[in-house]
């Protein structure tokens, strides 16, 4: 059982998967040398996908780190400083594993064409993500491993960009594909 955090209703969901105990046993195990216990985890839905997230707390009681563990799979772990830190790194690694998209049933993969009012980079577990906006999306970021599409790494502000992403109501989203359309020219013929 759930309650909604916001109207305190309580809806049941049957679930299969792992404990709230083993989801605490996982989180602690991410950094065992800390000696940090978890709290009592809460089941969230976090980017589609049903996690427990707890916070790690040391000896005399403080909250120091955040853990979010997947229900179905308790190897998709994330433990980070803050809270924000921990759910950025966990629809992170989302985005770029694509087994995930199964879960999001009623979502449908769309594109959407836009010019980049934003980019960013930034480099988390050794893996770089890019992060954008569209200027027609101004409340959504779309991110995306550069694994995905080298052009990311040549898209700047201004550009017009084609990108595959689930439909969803989400602030941060995980790209599915990307084209940066004013890439694409004429492809040159021969060298002269």
């Amino acid at each position: 059982m759930r309650p909604d955090t916001r109207t305190k209703e309580v809806t049941r969901y049957n679930l299969q998967g792992v404990t709230a105990a083993v989801a605490q046993e996982t989180a602690e195990g991410v950094f065992p040398e800390k000696k940090y216990k978890a709290t009592n985890p809460l089941p969230f839905m976090v980017e589609g996908r049903a996690s427990y997230v707890m916070a790690l707390r040391d000896d005399t009681g403080v909250a120091r780190m955040y853990g979010i563990v997947d229900v179905s799979d308790y190897q998709r772990v994330e433990v980070a400083n803050t809270i924000e830190e921990a759910a950025r790194s966990y629809q992170f690694k989302q985005g770029a594993d694509r087994t995930h998209m199964d879960a999001a049933a009623n979502a449908a993969n769309v594109p959407v064409r836009g010019i980049i009012a934003h980019i960013g980079s930034a480099v988390r577990s050794g893996n770089t993500f890019y992060e954008l906006i569209l200027a027609n999306q101004p409340g959504r970021i779309f991110i995306a491993d550069i694994s995905l599409n080298e052009e990311l790494v040549l898209s700047e502000l201004g550009q017009e960009v084609e990108i595959k992403a689930l439909q969803s109501d989400a602030r941060v989203t995980p790209m599915l594909g990307f084209k940066n359309l004013s890439l694409s020219g004429p492809t040159p013929s021969k060298l002269q």
